[in-house]
This record gives structure tokens, C-alpha cells and sequence, in this order.
């Protein structure tokens, strides 16, 4: 994607973090940014990726309902659309906040919704840097050690504060290589991903199946009508799902709906009971039960702190 804003003035490192509901590009005109921080940053999400590096020890970052705790040049990857918190253990503790529109990297190639697929799971998003190689010992396709990772994490931070001709050109380039980096780790720990798919035909299936959720998530949608459309068993489509996306249909469903109800809990004044039925639940307990199983508190409070005012 195509950076629109020439004139735009980048975000160096401060103490103060940005707006969290902010797209990056209205926030600074740019697609991407750096920030160091000592604060506590209370319970927010985003639509663009997030790399947090600890500068100190004992760093606790939470996402969802699963807690890190990072130490001293650790890293961790946040998702675009995950609830999460960061608490540093101290006034003296830091960290560093690199932020980034996936698009700016990966452009067509990569979505939001692929890189929440090829993510192996909670134990595989922290690279821990006083290991040679992360995740407990996983040799990096490309034998990088810990070390050079985390000299590329510094490079690029020089680069957004002292901004020299060019700097956006090397931060693309460092945000890359670090990408890069992350993928390969994660396919190096053998676990389900596109490739490793034998039926690239059921995949093609599986996508006309998560296009129809998200165009008719508000209705009755059932896994046996979404096997019929993939052309598949109703056993055969049910594991092949939760194997390929590592949610039941019925769970997916679900998280698409809740993702759809924070829209207009934020944007809307509408009444509890009718955004329930907007996003497709008949049940308003029922909404809301699934509501706080992924978020952590009722679609009351979450108007309360997250709405427009």
C-alpha cells in the first residue's frame, strides 16, 4: 500500500503513547511507529501489528486471557485486534513499542486474518533473546541467532529517532527482515500452516467458507451448511476446520460476532439486547456470557470505557 502522505511527520520515541483506537496513519501520517515508554498501558487493541521489546526485567504484557512475562531484550507479538495490557514491574522499567500497518510490509500477500492463521499458538509469540535461538531451543530456518535480532530491533529504533535521509527505506527494511524472522520461526515449529496443508483444494474451500462469515455472520450460519459448501462431510469438514484454523466453526462464529458487536458497542448507542441481535445472537445471556469469555467483562463495561464520548 502506497504511503499517501509525503509531508507527514514521524512519531520518534517519547514517553507518551499514542492514541490506542487511532489508525497509525491518521495518528502520525505514517504507516508505521516507534515508541519508548515507562507507563502502564491499560487494557486497549488496534488494527495494525505490534512489536513490544522489554528493556528491563520482569516486563508483563497480557493478551487475552494468557500473561508474559518478558525480561531483559525479550520480544513479543501482538496481533492486529487483540485485547492486551502492558505493565512494566517498575517506574524505572522500559520498553519499546514498534508498531506497523501489516499492509506496509506485507501487501497483498499477508492479511490480518492470514497472520492470526499462521500464529502456532500463545507458547510460540515470545522470543526470548538470552537464548542462542528462541522457543526453547528451535533453530531459525536461516540459523539467525537471537543476537541478530535483536541488533536489527536497535538498528531500527536508530533509525525512527534520528531519522536520517532514507531512515523510511531501512525502518521497511528492518520491519521486513524481522518479519521474516518471526514467520520462519513459526513454521519451524512444526505446526499446521498453509504449506503444510496436503489438500490445497479443501483450503480454497475453507476460504469461500470464512468469506460467507464474514458477510453473513449475522445469520444462522451452521457447520453442516458450511460443509455442504466446501464439499465436504459434515465430520470430515469439522476437523479439517479445527485443525486448519485451530477454532470449531462455532467458535469462529463466535469470534466474528463479538469483533462485530465491539464495532457498534464503540461507534453506536444502541441497547445491549439489539446489538446482540445485530451480530446474530437470539440470546442476549448468551451474548453476553461469550462476550466476557473473550473479552473479560460485559459488553456494559466495555461500552464504558471503549465508546465514543
Amino acid at each position: 500500500m502506497t504511503n499517501n502522505s509525503t509531508n507527514a511527520t514521524f512519531v520518534s520515541i517519547t514517553n507518551r503513547p499514542k492514541a490506542v483506537f487511532e489508525d497509525i496513519r491518521n495518528d502520525c501520517g505514517e504507516m508505521f511507529k516507534c515508541i519508548r515508554s515507562s507507563s502502564e498501558m491499560p487494557w486497549h487493541y488496534h488494527n495494525y501489528v505490534e512489536m513490544v521489546k522489554s528493556l528491563s526485567s520482569d516486563l508483563t504484557v497480557t493478551i487475552g486471557s494468557s500473561s508474559y512475562k518478558l525480561d531483559k531484550e525479550d520480544f513479543i507479538i501482538i496481533l492486529p485486534g487483540e485485547h492486551h495490557e502492558i505493565i512494566p514491574a517498575s517506574d524505572d522499567s522500559e520498553y519499546i513499542l514498534l508498531d506497523f500497518d501489516q499492509n506496509y510490509i506485507f501487501s497483498s500477500a499477508l492479511s490480518s486474518d492470514d497472520l492470526k492463521y499462521i500464529l502456532p499458538g500463545d507458547k510460540l509469540r515470545v522470543f526470548r533473546m538470552k537464548n542462542f535461538y528462541t522457543h526453547g531451543g528451535n533453530p531459525n530456518s536461516r540459523h539467525h541467532s537471537a543476537r541478530d535480532i535483536s541488533l536489527i530491533f536497535d538498528s531500527l529504533v536508530e533509525e525512527c529517532t534520528e531519522q536520517v535521509r532514507f531512515y523510511k527505506l531501512a525502518v521497511r527494511s528492518h520491519l521486513a527482515f524481522l518479519s521474516l524472522y518471526i514467520l520462519r520461526q513459526w513454521k519451524d515449529a512444526n505446526v499446521l500452516t498453509r504449506d503444510k496443508v496436503a489438500d490445497r483444494a479443501g483450503i480454497s474451500r475453507i476460504g469461500n467458507v470464512l468469506e460467507i462469515v464474514n458477510e453473513r455472520y449475522m445469520d444462522n450460519l451452521t457447520a453442516e451448511e458450511m460443509a455442504e459448501i466446501a464439499g465436504m462431510s459434515y465430520s470430515y469438514f469439522s476437523r479439517f476446520f479445527k485443525n486448519t484454523m485451530n477454532l470449531t466453526f462455532s467458535e469462529y462464529l463466535n469470534r466474528k460476532r463479538i469483533d462485530e458487536s465491539e464495532v457498534l458497542l464503540r461507534n453506536t448507542d444502541m441497547p445491549v439486547a439489539d446489538i446482540a441481535m445485530a451480530v446474530g445472537y437470539s440470546n442476549t445471556s448468551y451474548y453476553i456470557a461469550q462476550f466476557r469469555k473473550r473479552r473479560m467483562m460485559t459488553p456494559k463495561q466495555y461500552k464504558l470505557r471503549y465508546g465514543s464520548k
